[in-house]
């Protein structure tokens, strides 16, 4: 039904050799899936001393590297070459080469190194089934390959902050070397190719721009997860693209236990961005040290100042996500495994561009002062909520948002990301005006369902709002006789 090709060279490469165009040709590289070392926390500069003393080559000796089966295809013979004319320039070169050998290809091709006295040089790991330390080690990568579709070594150098030189003409790599991530030298031409490496090896400093460069390409362009969803859409069977949210400010103690119910959600997320309004608490280090080892695509945002208001950290969220579902999961409420995953796909099946669960509540202790809050809508509005529907936009403000906000906690909702930024585009800056969290997000469902949305409504209580002692839903635990007078003051 679909070819997958990694780049456009390697497409027009492919319909050379078949001798017709594809229509059902479709471009999309694979995406890095061995997990980045620096994205875990690793300290480059730590793996580079580490690696050398493994080795046993000096503190400030330089590595070129490069990974794969050396054989011709590879160009085993070429990065010898320019190995050599390197280490005649450059004093501690050392050439180190990660993976299985051709052997009588390599014995035949280290013959110049041995002429030069510089067999020494050359270091050979074998097959290892974690190379990431070595990219991180190494000063350039040296991609000799004759040919290569798009290899995955390249993303996996520049991930790790290592930049790449390459032969022009010779594989799907070179359009995102082109993008200022590495340098590309003509096809098969050694001479050109030390002189590449010795530029990046004497000028660190390029070097490090480059491999800055690739390193934001890849984290976000080439992500493995996001090539999986490409792949399951175009053999018919898509997963919903959820973008969770998770704004913070001074909720260390509870940021841990959040980011678990998020990332265990039954459906995978497509990615999860958290913001932290400069949180004078160790929110960031917590965030991170889960992050770390998350493997959904992560972004992590932190404000220099704190902006005091919610609704400018929802705005940025939504500018940087790219699913059609947003969730704005709040740093401190937790939500059941199951939750995305079925008002989703009920959203899917009804076109809707809300869908929300009723709350279970905790209070700071982890204690359970409510099981849910229909009672509290349930007092005042015309339709109970005691079972699950699908309503039209109007309606539902009509019943629900007229008198009280039945929608008590953004955490419970799911939103269509186009339709949220639309009714926040429209609210623009008054949005910032709002004192209260409360009447802000009122205003933003009014601005929704204004434009006549359907939303879905689910009864269970999937998601678990954490009250607090000083929180504008507080009076929602105290007896229904007293919960309207706190909410509607005369």
């Amino acid at each position: 039904d679909k070819v997958v090709f990694p780049a456009q060279q390697v497409r027009e490469g492919f319909e050379a050799f078949i001798g017709r165009p594809l229509q059902q040709a479709v471009i999309r590289p694979q995406g890095l899936y061995l997990r980045s070392l620096l994205r875990q926390g690793a300290d480059k500069q730590a793996v580079r001393s580490s690696v050398r003393k493994k080795l046993g080559l000096p503190e400030d000796s330089r590595i070129i590297m490069c990974a794969g089966y050396a054989d011709h295809r590879k160009g085993f013979d070429l990065f010898v070459h320019a190995c050599v004319k390197v280490m005649q320039q450059v004093p501690d070169t050392y050439a180190l080469w990660v993976g299985h050998l051709d052997q009588a290809f390599v014995d035949q091709s280290l013959e110049p190194a041995i002429a030069e006295g510089l067999r020494d040089r050359f270091l050979f790991t074998g097959f290892v089934d974690h190379p990431q330390e070595y990219y991180l080690a190494a000063d350039v990568y040296a991609l000799t390959s004759r040919e290569d579709l798009f290899p995955s070594v390249v993303m996996e150098a520049l991930d790790a902050l290592t930049p790449v030189v390459a032969f022009k003409g010779c594989g799907g790599f070179e359009n995102l070397l082109e993008r200022d991530c590495g340098l590309l030298v003509p096809a098969e031409d050694h001479l050109a190719f030390a002189q590449a490496l010795i530029e990046l090896l004497q000028n660190p400093q390029r070097a490090r721009a480059l491999a800055a460069t690739g390193q934001n390409i890849v984290e976000t362009e080439l992500n493995f997860r996001h090539y999986l969803f490409d792949l399951l859409e175009l053999a018919g069977e898509p997963l919903p693209r959820v973008t969770a949210i998770v704004p913070n400010y001074r909720y260390a103690r509870y940021l841990p236990e959040r980011l678990k119910t998020v990332a265990s959600q039954t459906l995978p997320l497509y990615e999860l961005i958290v913001l932290d309004d400069c949180s004078p608490d160790d929110s960031v280090e917590v965030a991170r040290q889960f992050l770390r080892q998350c493997e959904i695509p992560w972004r992590l945002e932190v404000n220099a100042t704190h902006s005091g208001n919610v609704f400018e950290l929802w705005r940025k969220g939504l500018e940087l996500s790219r699913g059609e579902y947003v969730w704005i999961a709040e740093a401190d409420d937790l939500a059941r495994p199951e939750f995305l995953d079925r008002i989703v796909r009920r959203m899917q099946e009804t076109g809707a561009v809300l869908g929300v669960y009723d709350n279970l509540q905790n209070n700071e202790s982890d204690q359970r002062p409510g099981e849910s809050y229909k009672h509290y809508v349930n007092e005042e509005n015309q339709v109970e909520l005691d079972q699950s529907f699908v309503l039209n936009g109007f309606r539902f403000l009509e019943n629900y948002l007229a008198i009280k906000n039945a929608i008590l906690n953004v955490s419970s909702a799911v939103f269509r990301r186009d339709a949220l930024k639309e009714a926040m585009d429209r609210i623009g800056d008054d949005l910032y005006k709002y004192k209260h969290k409360v009447a802000g997000d009122w205003r933003i469902y009014l601005e929704l369902f204004t434009m006549n949305g359907k939303v879905v409504y689910e009864n269970e209580s999937l998601n678990s709002h954490r009250v607090h002692a000083m929180t504008r839903t507080n009076h929602l635990s105290l007896p229904a006789s007293t919960q309207s007078s706190v909410l509607h003051p005369g």
